[in-house]
């Protein structure tokens, strides 16, 4: 089944959550315009699995860690498991995407087998956070078994996982031919660990009131080394990750809940509704009830 999203939603671990329906074959493929995403962003956020992105049109910054990739038109990328990322879209135009977010033990089987120990676990484990796959020649394997694996997951005919699990190991091993030097390439880095921490933090504390000390404390540094970390990461100042996040948040409970819009403003650390109801149309375009709204057309 291929899924158009317009959000991601996180834990409050900063994780991704799992859709219902996945835990047998842990598998989402999506299909959408990052433009879709409120101001044309994928938010930053991490999860277990795997994800392989293809761009089929326009131009997007891929966020990882605190390096900013640019994928053209046509081009891809590997995204390794617990890597912080983000997805934005820079251009105006239309920046359609196709991707696979996966549980690695689709390809690995049981913990201890040949494919586990031998290519995905040197792969989680030591293997680049972030790996970029350009149109060349050489790819074009790559991105056949990409259309491939689509194309099963489209059908969703009897016995498509068959063929899905076959296309993904062969990416992985193309994907694992790129990296040249696969040892200690991906040992997580303590700025990293600590702006996840500090992520979890807000979002366990969203409701109440958050200054930068709150946040600086959470990971035992001062605020100066909390506002380095959050520029070199997100490119926000912490208060205004804070902000934005209270606006996603807001913005996912307008989608999901009838509840009423006053209830939601104070849910998310909003003193006011109309002070709410300013900052949510300067982020997302509209008003919380035109919002609200929108989605219910669509759907």
């Amino acid at each position: 089944m291929i899924l158009r999203r317009t959000t991601v939603t996180v834990d409050t671990d900063g994780r991704e959550y799992k859709l219902a329906g996945t835990q047998q074959f842990d598998l989402t493929a999506n299909n959408t315009d990052i433009h879709n995403f409120i101001s044309g962003c994928i938010a930053p956020h991490w999860h277990d699995e795997l994800e392989i992105f293809v761009l089929e049109s326009g131009r997007v910054a891929v966020g990882t860690g605190d390096t900013t990739h640019i994928v053209n038109a046509g081009e891809g990328c590997f995204i390794n498991a617990d890597v912080l990322h983000t997805f934005n879209a820079i251009v105006p135009d239309e920046c359609i995407f196709r991707s696979f977010v996966f549980d690695s033990a689709i390809v690995s089987g049981a913990p201890g087998s040949i494919f586990d120990t031998r290519y995905v676990k040197p792969l989680i484990e030591k293997g680049a956070p972030y790996i970029h796959i350009t149109t060349d020649e050489e790819n074009r394997d790559f991105f056949d078994t990409f259309d491939e694996c689509f194309d099963a997951c489209s059908s969703d005919l009897p016995g498509y996982e068959f063929k899905v699990r076959d296309c993904l190991s062969k990416m992985l091993l193309l994907i694992s031919h790129q990296i040249d030097n696969i040892e200690g390439s991906n040992i997580p880095r303590t700025a990293e660990m600590r702006m996840k921490t500090m992520m979890e933090w807000i979002d366990q504390n969203i409701s109440g009131n958050i200054t930068v000390a709150d946040i600086a404390g959470s990971v035992n540094i001062c605020t100066r080394e909390c506002q380095r970390i959050f520029r070199n990461y997100l490119h926000y100042r912490p208060i205004e990750y804070v902000q934005r996040r209270r606006i996603m948040k807001a913005a996912d409970m307008l989608k999901t809940t009838n509840r009423n819009v006053t209830d939601i403003a104070l849910e998310c650390g909003f003193s006011s509704v109309s002070y709410f109801t300013k900052q949510f149309r300067l982020v997302v375009g509209v008003t919380p009830n035109h919002y609200r709204k929108g989605i219910a057309d669509i759907q």
